[in-house]
C-alpha cells in the first residue's frame, strides 16, 4: 500500500488546510478522557486536568482553547468503577456546557496495544441515553509507538518486525489480557459475543489512500445506532483524512464516541508540526541539582529499559522492595526510610533512579492483581509524597505510576503538556498548586519505546 506521499491517486492534496478549516470553523470544545496520563503523548500547549472539579471545568469551556484532556485514570480501578467515573465526568461535562452555553466533543484516549476497559467503561454513555451516537469508533493506530492497523489486524513493531498485538506481551497483561488482534474479532470478544462480528464495520487503508476523505465520509454516515468501526491506518497521514472525514460528518449532525490512542487526538486538533522539545527548552528547577526517575511499571520493555539506564549511566539507585510495601507492619517504616535515602542523594546533587523490585507478584483473580498494582503504585506514591527536598524534574514510568504520582505524589489539578522529550513521551509542566511548581514532569510510558529510550530521555533532561 503505497503512503500518501507517494500516491498521486488522491484527488486533494490539501487535505491538512481543508481539515484545518473545518476546525476552525467549529466553535465546540474538544475534551479528551484519558485512561492514564499517557494520553498526552502527541501533542503540546494543551491543558491537561486531574480532577473534574466544575470550577476548573468551567473555566476551561471559557478559556480560548480548543480542546483539554481529563485524566480518569480509569485503568487502574475496576471496571465498575471506571464506568462510574466516565458517566460522572460526562455528566458533570453536560452540565458546563448548558452551563456555558458551549458544545463539546468526546474522545476517549486508550491503549494502543489494547489494554483497558474497552468498550465496558463507556457503555452508559449510550446504553442509558446520556449521549446518541450513529457510531462507536475504535482506533488504535499510534503511530509514534509504532502500532499499526492494517486489513483490520493490530501490529506492535518489534525490533523492525510487525507482530500481532495478541502475540506480544501486552496481551498477557495480568488484568487485561486478551487473545484476539484482529480488531473486530477483539471486539466480539471483550463484548463476550453480545456485539457479533458480522455487524462491526470497517474503514480500510483503501478507503482512507484512494477514497480519501469522501469514501470514509459515506462509511461513517452510514454507521447507526451505537454502531462499531474499526479504523485502519499505518501513518500520520491516514489519521488527518479521518479526521477530516469525522469533521464533515459532524458538522452535518452526525456523532461518534471515539476510542482511540493518541495518533487521531493529535490529527483531530489540528496539531502538524513536530512536538518534540529540546533540551535547552524544557522548564527544569534550577534551583536543584538533581533529579528523580519512578520506575513502576512491570512490562518487559520496562525492564528493558531499567537495566540499560543502569548500566550506561552513573545515577544513584534505590530498588525498593515490593513484599516490605505490600506488608502492612512495614509498610509505613519501609516508605518513610526510602524517601530519607531520596532526599539524602537530591542533598548531594544525585540523580536517582527508584524502581520496584522486578518480580511479578500476581493471582489468577484479576482483581486482586489489580488492587496488587494498585497497591505498589500507592507505596511510590507515599514516598513521594514525603520528599522535602525540591527536584530538579522527575521522571515517571508506567501509566498507573505516573497518575497517581502527577494527583497525589505532586499533587497536581492542572498542568501544561510542554510537548515529547523523544517520541511519543510527553512533559508536562507542574502549576502554582503543585507540591513542586513549574517542575518538569516526564510522563514516560510503560509499553513505548527502544532500549536505550528511557536512557536517551534522562541524558536530555539531566544536561
Amino acid at each position: 500500500m503505497k503512503s500518501l506521499n507517494e500516491s498521486n491517486v488522491h484527488k486533494c492534496r490539501n487535505v491538512r488546510e481543508k481539515l484545518e478549516l473545518h476546525l476552525a470553523r467549529d466553535p465546540r470544545k474538544v475534551v479528551i478522557l484519558d485512561d492514564d496520563p499517557t494520553g498526552t503523548q502527541t501533542v503540546k500547549d494543551v491543558p491537561v486536568l486531574t480532577t473534574w472539579d466544575k470550577d476548573l471545568l468551567i473555566e476551561e469551556f471559557r478559556n480560548d482553547r480548543k480542546a483539554f484532556f481529563i485524566l480518569t485514570n480509569t485503568r487502574a480501578f475496576s471496571e465498575n468503577e471506571a464506568k462510574r467515573i466516565n458517566r460522572e465526568i460526562v455528566e458533570y461535562l453536560d452540565d458546563v456546557s448548558r452551563m456555558t452555553s458551549k458544545d463539546y466533543v468526546l474522545i476517549s484516549r486508550g491503549d494502543s496495544t489494547l489494554r483497558g476497559h474497552f468498550p465496558h467503561e463507556l457503555e452508559d454513555l449510550w446504553t442509558d441515553g446520556l449521549h446518541r451516537f450513529d457510531g462507536i469508533l475504535f482506533y488504535p493506530f499510534f503511530e509514534e509507538g509504532k502500532r499499526y492497523t492494517s486489513e483490520d489486524i493490530h501490529y506492535v513493531e518489534e525490533e523492525g518486525k510487525w507482530t500481532p498485538v495478541s502475540e506480544t506481551a501486552f496481551a498477557k497483561d495480568t488484568t487485561f489480557g486478551f487473545k484476539c488482534s484482529n480488531l473486530k474479532d477483539y471486539i466480539a470478544e471483550k463484548t463476550g459475543g453480545v456485539t457479533r462480528i458480522e455487524e462491526i464495520q470497517s474503514i480500510s487503508l483503501e478507503d482512507i489512500r484512494i477514497g480519501g476523505a469522501d469514501a470514509v465520509a459515506s462509511k461513517l454516515k452510514s454507521l447507526k445506532n451505537n454502531q462499531y468501526c474499526v479504523i485502519n491506518s499505518t501513518e500520520f497521514s491516514d489519521a488527518i483524512i479521518v479526521a477530516l472525514a469525522v469533521a464533515r460528518c459532524e458538522a452535518e449532525g452526525k456523532r461518534y464516541m471515539i476510542r482511540s490512542a493518541a495518533s487521531f487526538v493529535k490529527a483531530r486538533l489540528g496539531i502538524f508540526e513536530n512536538t518534540l522539545i529540546s533540551g535547552e527548552d524544557l522548564k527544569v528547577n534550577d534551583q536543584s541539582k538533581a533529579g528523580i526517575i519512578f520506575i513502576g511499571s512491570h512490562v518487559p520493555k520496562t525492564t528493558m529499559q531499567l537495566n540499560y539506564l543502569l548500566e550506561n549511566s552513573e545515577l544513584a539507585s534505590i530498588e525498593v522492595n515490593v513484599v516490605a510495601l505490600l506488608d502492612e507492619k512495614s509498610r509505613e517504616q519501609t516508605i518513610d526510610d526510602y524517601a530519607k535515602q531520596i532526599d539524602a542523594y537530591l542533598q548531594d546533587k544525585k540523580d536517582v533512579v527508584v524502581f520496584t523490585s522486578r518480580s511479578v507478584v500476581a493471582f489468577d483473580n484479576l482483581e486482586e492483581n489489580l488492587k496488587i498494582s494498585v497497591s505498589i503504585s500507592e507505596g511510590l506514591i507515599g514516598i513521594a509524597r514525603r520528599i522535602q527536598v525540591a527536584p530538579r524534574y522527575v521522571i515517571s514510568k508506567g501509566g498507573i505510576t505516573s497518575s497517581d504520582m502527577a494527583t497525589r505524589g505532586l499533587n497536581i489539578q492542572r498542568a501544561m503538556v510542554q510537548g515529547q522529550i523523544i517520541p511519543g513521551v510527553p512533559v508536562w509542566l507542574t502549576e502554582k498548586d503543585s507540591k513542586f511548581p513549574d517542575l518538569s514532569f516526564v510522563v514516560f510510558p510503560g509499553n513505548v519505546g527502544e532500549k536505550s529510550s528511557l536512557c536517551d530521555a534522562y541524558e536530555i533532561i539531566s544536561k
